[in-house]
């Protein structure tokens, strides 16, 4: 048979576990190999080459469906939530991929009234999916002057629309290192700017959890607000962050082998 270059072969229309590759070994010397063999050395210690800011040069998977049953080990990346699968007796489980913000360095707000971003202007809002459900943490340390005044907790200010919002907070009107006697709590059905915090001064914090369908996309644009001009200089304390991470769609969510 005379020679053949491989590029005048005839295209596999698939390739089997069982079909051959021609390797060339130290020595040298020509030997073959299977797919399978292949498969196993691609599989065994993958180091992938260090990544770009060029367009696709990362490893990633492409949205899909999920598996009809789940398998251990499993993982699946349903736009815009990634799943993983620790065993088949809990079952299919959301691997929760957090957006973050978080303050490095204190920043410096407004001594006024009217709702005032949480965040240094260029990390302040974040763009969100339509029909989308997200579960959220945050907690936010504030000092400033000496004015009694309310604090406010706003999620209402970005272009994103809300299907719902639900979250818990509590907070507190206390120095830094310093062991407090009172807190105050609650729950908040709105992303309307919504009084979080008696009447207080110098120092306080709030901590919030819960979760909010967003309706159409658009920016999420967390504030705050104080019911009068608190005086003074008001700063968001280093270590003020918010975590937003996707769960699922806009109907209920079950993750897992609930039953």
């Amino acid at each position: 048979m005379a020679n053949v270059k491989i590029s005048d072969l005839s295209a596999a229309s698939s390739v089997a576990a069982a079909d051959l590759f021609e390797i060339e070994q130290s020595g040298p010397s020509s030997k073959k190999a299977t797919a399978a063999q292949v498969q196993t050395r691609m599989f065994t210690a993958p180091t992938f080459d260090a990544g770009s800011a060029t367009a696709s040069s990362k490893p990633k998977l492409t949205s899909g469906t999920v598996l009809t049953t789940p398998e251990a080990g499993a993982l699946e990346y349903t736009n815009p939530v990634f799943y993983m699968t620790p065993d088949t007796d809990g079952g299919r489980g959301v691997n929760e991929v957090s957006h973050l913000c978080y303050v490095n360095s204190d920043v410096t707000g407004t001594a006024g009234t009217g709702s005032q971003p949480i965040f240094a202007a260029a990390n302040d809002r974040i763009t969100l999916k339509a029909s989308t459900t997200y579960l959220f943490e945050l907690f936010l340390d504030v000092t400033n002057g000496t004015t009694t005044c309310t604090k406010a907790l706003d999620f209402s200010g970005g272009t994103a629309t809300f299907t719902a919002i639900r979250y818990w907070h509590m907070g507190q009107f206390v120095a830094i290192n310093t062991a407090g006697t009172t807190q105050s709590s609650g729950h908040i059905d709105t992303a309307a700017s919504t009084v979080v915090l008696a009447t207080g001064t110098t120092a306080w914090w709030v901590s919030a959890r819960g979760s909010f369908t967003i309706n159409a996309s658009g920016t999420f644009f967390p504030q705050f607000a104080f019911s009068a001009n608190p005086t003074g200089t008001v700063l968001i304390k280093r270590g003020t962050y918010m975590k937003i991470a996707p769960i699922g769609g806009t109907s209920d969510i079950a993750i897992g082998s609930w039953a």
